[in-house]
């Protein structure tokens, strides 16, 4: 998808995947990314996202804004890993998706286990993750360290 000429709006764009997102879209050629901040756009409150469409008028919005927990706890949940990376490539493969998306309500909210499975956005998007668990898990560790020691 061309992207030089789109304005995309990246939430959560300063941080940990939206900072990759943000960098693979500029390397793409995207020249209006706007990266909206809490403090100018509380993306809670209705009034102040329609605020912000109306102010960059984007042609494409990638919502990685979130609020997530730390890491401990007593290690009886499992989870895969996605390196930040692919995640990022993966991502902007899905910019201009027109399908819809269909919720399955029969299916329970969540699972005490939780498996990746990238076999469809293999199929569909022609994404398979490059980085191995040990590189990932080092650049992870390595960019907490940095953003955590300039705090």
């Amino acid at each position: 998808m061309e992207l030089s000429s789109a304005r995309v709006v990246v939430t959560g764009g300063a941080d940990f995947l939206g900072r990759r997102v943000v960098a693979r879209l500029e390397a793409r050629g995207c020249k209006s990314i706007t990266v909206p901040r809490s403090r100018e756009y509380d993306l809670r409150d209705r009034s102040a996202v329609q605020r912000l469409y109306r102010d960059t008028r984007p042609d494409h919005v990638i919502h990685l804004a979130a609020v997530v927990g730390g890491i401990g706890a007593n290690g009886a949940p499992t989870r895969e890993f996605l390196y930040v990376d692919d995640a990022a490539d993966a991502i902007l493969l899905t910019v201009g998706f027109t399908g819809s998306i269909a919720w399955d309500v029969t299916k329970p909210n969540g699972q005490p286990r939780r498996a990746l499975d990238t076999s469809r956005a293999e199929a569909k998007l022609g994404f398979r993750a490059r980085t191995p668990f040990d590189a990932g898990l080092r650049e992870t560790v390595e960019w907490y360290r940095v953003t955590h020691d300039r705090r």
